[in-house]
């Protein structure tokens, strides 16, 4: 497990956690850490490189191309951050306009066929 601590970086043991749910992985890591830190973990699927594995954080998944098995690969069962400090965006003007561009793309009704979806190449 990578622990990103206020900054710090380490690396513990999970040997522990192997083979449960993220929703269990989940719970025990915050039992352990404290309700200060997220995490982001995989489950059996990430655990046994299943192709299409996600990565969890709060019961939500993200990665459905497989980014869950890209981190059993590696035997990195979570990834557990806490800071206190704020991140400045290097273009905060550039943040705005993307979420702007994002949000206008998403609000137009986009019609059902068997071609891909066109999204913008920025979203």
């Amino acid at each position: 497990m990578l622990v990103l601590d206020d900054g710090a970086m380490r690396m513990e043991p999970a040997g522990d956690l192997w083979g449960l749910s993220a929703r269990e992985t989940e719970a025990i890591l915050t039992e352990r850490l404290g309700l200060c830190f997220h995490f982001a973990v995989i489950g059996p699927a990430g655990e046994r490189l299943v192709r299409y594995a996600t990565i969890s954080h709060n019961n939500r998944h993200a990665g459905r191309g497989g980014l869950g098995a890209v981190m059993g690969s590696k035997r990195l069962k979570a990834v557990a951050v806490a800071g206190s400090q704020r991140v400045s965006l290097a273009n905060a003007d550039a943040v705005v306009a993307l979420a702007a561009t994002c949000r206008s793309a998403r609000s137009v009704p986009r019609q059902r066929s068997t071609a891909n979806w066109a999204r913008s190449a920025t979203c």
